[in-house]
């Protein structure tokens, strides 16, 4: 158990300074023009979309961008999340705002020490997001 905890903790940090996610370089990544739908909830009328282009791979362990069709008024927001695919977890790790105008970015939301590390449910959306980057 203590040696999977080290690897998912050393992976988490490569994901996070390695792919970008503290540096200034994504900061200034201008807002993604390939989204692909990858879930529909009715409940909600929400449709929920992930960039093929923002996912970063390690091993099983994925960094992926995605968003929603929900209004969000003068805003656009969209969610980094880490996926451990073989552990079938999921963590927020930033939200990025954006002007809904002109896609200019605005700033980003560090959610790391804020979101807990969750087990992907069967059928949910982040099973769906799962599914389509591992």
């Amino acid at each position: 158990m203590h040696k999977h905890r080290s690897r998912v903790i050393f992976v988490g940090v490569a994901l996070s300074l390695c792919l970008g996610l503290q540096t200034p370089a994504m900061a200034d990544e201008p807002y993604y023009s390939d989204w692909t739908e990858y879930y529909y909830n009715a409940g909600v009328d929400a449709h929920f979309y992930y960039s093929p282009r923002s996912v970063y791979r390690i091993d099983n362990f994925r960094q992926v961008e995605w968003t929603d069709s929900k209004d969000k008024g003068a805003e656009k927001i969209t969610f980094i999340v880490h996926i451990d695919c073989a552990q079938h977890t999921i963590q927020s790790r930033m939200a990025k705002r954006y002007r809904s105008s002109d896609n200019a970015y605005i700033g980003p939301v560090m959610l790391a020490d804020k979101a807990p590390v969750e087990s992907v449910t069967p059928g949910s959306m982040a099973d769906r997001l799962l599914r389509a980057v591992c």
